[in-house]
């Protein structure tokens, strides 16, 4: 329901030799309406006062004050235990005092009676017969005291619920706010209130000046002893990042009368501060504020200086003289390096994980992972996290290189320092059972996990030799005797065709672990480089016992082996030399090679199956088994080696899976290489 407002102002034409008055005073009026809240309509729609109410209308009055340079209104301690009409008198008097007018002195029983006429009428109360130089009155249909200073201070002007105040006539505008702000001297007040009002309530005040009469009751003398002094917050969070500093305001308001008012700090890390602040991470100013006026403030500045990170508190004690009322601080900082991470390598990852650290005070909100390629340089991020994540997988490596990784967190203050670096190396994928067959005619077969991607058509007299898979495992090449190179899936086409001498032919690639480079190698001896394959030596000029029938890169890419048919070894770059059956009898030929994938040496074979080991252990052989075919060679698989026979018979000796094979449905040419899916 609307509130409804009569104004009734007589006589105003005294003046007061008060001091300066602050906030706007009769005849200045504010521009326009404050709006009341819906919350204080809800909280303060009847009596008696409730706690609910002084915290809905109290900051939204503080709010309206502060609009016209007043400061906030403290109500005294024991204002919900007064009654009505005290009520009634206690804010009614703060408005004034806290503007620079002189209180009213107190309640009279005489001009309560005429108050309450007006309560219970719905009208402005009757005047006095005499005994006053100056009289006004008040009427609100609202029972509530603070809501009815609301609608008389904040909310009388046009359009608001003062019925006195139309468009045809704007006379009566604020006339309720000019009645309670009245610039005279010996003012005496009445009060009355009541809720019986068919509107759920009513309310008049009455003012008198001069009146030497009537006695007062409730004076503003007596209640002075609960005033309360006025803070702008009752806690404070400060945030900086360690090694900075921030500086907050605290306002201390004497509301209702003048006050010494003296600032005092405890608490907060580094020990205790005292008069003016003492504390190494938390200091205030000034010392003392002296006494100030009513109505007048003492801004109280509160400075935090972290000197590490981590959360800090304390606390602001503000003296006044009825009591200290005190100020949490809360300080926060910027988070604390991450204590240790952990970086390890993955199957073509790096996951690098950490403990969160202490957050300085406030959550965290992120972290960024850094990597360097260099120990102890500067790195750059590479991920940003949630602030709830304690890992990451770095899944945009290369194998084969090591990385360095840090850490740092982030909150609302800052960044934290870096922690310390952690090296690490990504491991190779995972092996996946499956592999590929060439026949001399240059037809390629699939097993397992080997996608078939094509086969070569060889011109007239032309044999393939070797097939490759791509270091992924999603491509291969095809390589025949004249050193012609063909590239399915993933596999780059880096050149071939080589100038070969008489009696020279090609008899394997290999590639290099980036796929961007492979050599071709001849019976020769003879190693040709493309892409980023190096040249690191080969057999050229030398006298061969026997033909070199294959030729393997070392894992790393930065060596290869040969191996001849008579079981000799030729290690170049980094492949270490391991041992060969070079100058011993063999009941076969050597076929082929096939590097320990865990550490140095390599597997050779010969053609009825037997295994050589060098350097790795022996998985076994089918030299002790008739074979329908002879084997022609040999290739890594998994943890071990597989050995292919011309009539595509596989033999695995390894963690992988056997893939299948040809040997129940031999083709017509006969198969020349096996390689497995990388």
């Amino acid at each position: 329901m609307a509130t409804a407002l009569v104004a009734a102002v007589l006589m105003v034409t005294l003046t007061s030799g008060v001091s300066q008055a602050v906030g706007l005073l009769p005849p200045a009026n504010p521009p326009a309406n404050l709006p009341i809240g819906s919350a204080v309509t809800q909280a303060c729609s009847s009596v008696p006062v409730t706690p609910a109410c002084v915290s809905a209308a109290l900051p939204e009055i503080n709010r309206d004050r502060a609009a016209e340079g007043v400061g906030p209104m403290a109500l005294p301690f024991n204002y919900v235990s007064l009654t009505l009409n005290e009520q009634i008198f206690v804010v009614t008097n703060l408005e004034r005092v806290d503007r620079g007018l002189a209180p009213a002195t107190g309640l009279s029983a005489v001009l309560d009676g005429y108050a309450q006429q007006g309560a219970l009428n719905d009208t402005d109360p009757p005047l006095l017969d005499s005994h006053a130089t100056e009289q006004a009155g008040n009427w609100a249909s609202t029972a509530n005291p603070l809501l009815a200073d609301e609608l008389f201070l904040y909310a009388d002007g046009p359009g608001g619920g003062n019925l006195s105040c139309t468009t045809a006539d704007p006379s009566g505008c604020w006339g309720h706010r000019d009645n309670i702000l009245l610039a005279v001297p010996q003012l005496i007040m009445g009060a009355g209130d009541t809720t019986s009002d068919p509107d759920g309530g009513s309310l008049a005040q009455l003012f008198a000046a001069g009146d030497t009469t009537n006695t007062t009751y409730f004076t503003w003398g007596s209640e002075a002893f609960s005033l309360s002094l006025g803070l702008s917050s009752s806690s404070l969070a400060l945030a900086a990042p360690a090694g900075g500093t921030t500086v907050a305001v605290v306002t201390a308001t004497a509301s209702g009368e003048s006050m010494a008012v003296v600032p005092t700090l405890t608490g907060g890390p580094g020990g205790t501060g005292g008069a003016g602040g003492a504390s190494p991470t938390f200091t205030v100013t000034p010392a003392s504020c002296g006494t100030i006026a009513a109505g007048a403030s003492c801004p109280i500045a509160v400075r935090f200086s972290p000197g590490a990170t981590g959360a800090a508190a304390a606390t602001l004690t503000v003296t006044g003289p009825n009591g200290p009322q005190t100020v949490a601080l809360v300080g926060r900082t910027n988070p604390a390096a991450p204590p240790a991470i952990l970086a390890s390598g993955q199957p073509s990852a790096v996951q690098v994980s950490w403990f969160g650290p202490d957050d300085g005070g406030a959550p965290i909100t992120a972290y960024q992972v850094l990597r360097s390629t260099t120990a102890g340089f500067s790195a750059a991020v590479i991920a940003t996290t949630a602030g709830s994540a304690t890992s990451f997988t770095d899944t945009s490596v290369s194998l084969g290189t090591t990385y360095y990784y840090m850490v740092r967190a982030l909150n609302a203050v800052g960044t934290s320092v870096l922690s310390t670096q952690v090296p690490a190396v990504a491991l190779p994928p995972p092996p996946r059972p499956g592999y590929w067959m060439l026949g001399s005619s240059g037809q390629v077969y699939a097993f397992g996990a080997a996608a078939n991607d094509g086969s070569p058509s060889l011109p007239a007299g032309a044999k393939a030799v070797d097939v490759v898979s791509t270091p992924d495992g999603n491509g291969y090449w095809v390589v025949d005797t004249r050193g012609e190179v063909w590239a399915y899936g993933d596999a780059a086409y880096l050149g071939g065709g080589p100038a070969l001498n008489a009696g020279e032919s090609v008899t394997s690639l290999s590639a290099t672990p980036t796929g961007r480079g492979y050599w071709l190698f001849t019976n020769l001896g003879r190693a040709v480089a493309y892409g980023d394959a190096p040249f690191l030596g080969d057999m050229t000029g030398i006298r061969l016992n026997g033909p070199v029938l294959g030729s393997v890169a070392a894992p790393d890419g930065k060596g290869y082996y040969m191996v001849g048919s008579d079981g000799g070894i030729f290690s170049f770059g980094d492949a270490v030399f391991q041992g060969s059956m070079g100058g011993q009898h063999l009941n076969k030929p050597v076929v082929g090679l096939a590097p320990n994938p865990a550490g140095p040496g390599y597997w050779l074979v010969a053609s009825d199956g037997g295994i050589f080991a060098f350097g790795p252990p022996f998985l076994g052989s089918m030299g002790a088994t008739r074979l329908n075919k002879p084997v022609i060679g040999m290739a890594n698989y998994g943890t071990g080696y597989l050995m292919v026979a011309s009539d595509g018979g596989i033999f695995a000796f390894s963690n992988l899976a056997f893939a299948g094979s040809l040997g129940d449905s031999p083709p017509a040419a006969p198969i020349v290489a096996v390689s497995p899916v990388l």
